[in-house]
């Protein structure tokens, strides 16, 4: 899993993976259903993006699995 190196409490648990600046396209997305457009015409080309996950009511071990695909995709 990965580690936060902050956490900012707003209602929900916020983490900050890493601190930094970004100029550029930035994508925010739920990460099940962009597993859902893998391979299809629909998918965004991500190349040069900064992508912004969100997965709501999956356990770690479901999270974990789906950055798995994401990672064997790309």
């Amino acid at each position: 899993m990965i580690k936060a190196n902050h956490q900012i409490s707003l209602g929900h648990d916020y983490y900050v993976v890493k601190e930094g600046k970004f100029f550029g396209i930035s994508i925010g997305t739920n990460l099940g259903c962009t597993i859902n457009l893998l391979g299809t015409t629909y998918m965004p080309k991500i190349k040069g993006t900064l992508l912004f996950f969100e997965a709501f009511r999956i356990t770690q071990k479901e999270c974990a699995q789906r950055w798995k695909q994401l990672h064997l995709k790309f």
